[in-house]
């Protein structure tokens, strides 16, 4: 498994979050299973993620496709 990262242009932490975050999640979860996250409960997980980020103050990439605001409790184990 494997999660390249280009890094001609990056200069600082956000640059490195904004790249990483939320792709280096899932590419845990596919390496964790084997197999591809369903993407219902994934995006669910992302959520739950996306609130932790937040408090630790990283940058990044909110996909419209997930519903960010609504995570509030912590998603259930696989």
């Amino acid at each position: 498994m494997e999660a390249t990262v280009f890094a001609e242009s990056i200069t600082s932490l956000d640059d490195v979050t904004t790249l990483r975050l939320p792709r280096l999640p899932s590419v845990a979860a596919a390496a964790w299973t084997g197999r591809a996250p369903d993407w219902d409960d994934h995006r669910t997980r992302l959520a739950h993620h996306g609130r932790l980020w937040e408090q630790r103050g990283l940058a990044y990439l909110a996909s419209t496709e997930i519903s960010w605001a609504g995570a509030t409790d912590a998603p259930s184990t696989p």
